[in-house]
């Protein structure tokens, strides 16, 4: 995965949905982004990592990455 402003700056001309993953938070914040991909989610903390980064930072993310059936309850609420 790569972090192009330009792109993200074209989509959003465009109103294509647009979610970098959580590595390339900061730019994405600074680029007006809302939404992040958050990827390997349970190799990285999982939903308390997730709501934590939500809550400081006023973001939203789409869990992906390492979700097994007995996890993936969690991740739909």
């Amino acid at each position: 995965p790569v972090f192009d402003p330009a792109i993200i700056e074209l989509c959003q001309l465009q109103g294509v949905a647009v979610y970098p993953v959580t590595k390339d938070g900061i730019l994405a914040v600074e680029q007006g982004l809302k939404v992040l991909g958050f990827y390997p989610i349970e190799k990285l903390g999982g939903l308390p990592v997730v709501d934590h980064l939500a809550d400081r930072f006023g973001l939203r993310f789409i869990a992906a990455g390492s979700i097994t059936r007995e996890t993936v309850g969690t991740y739909l609420a």
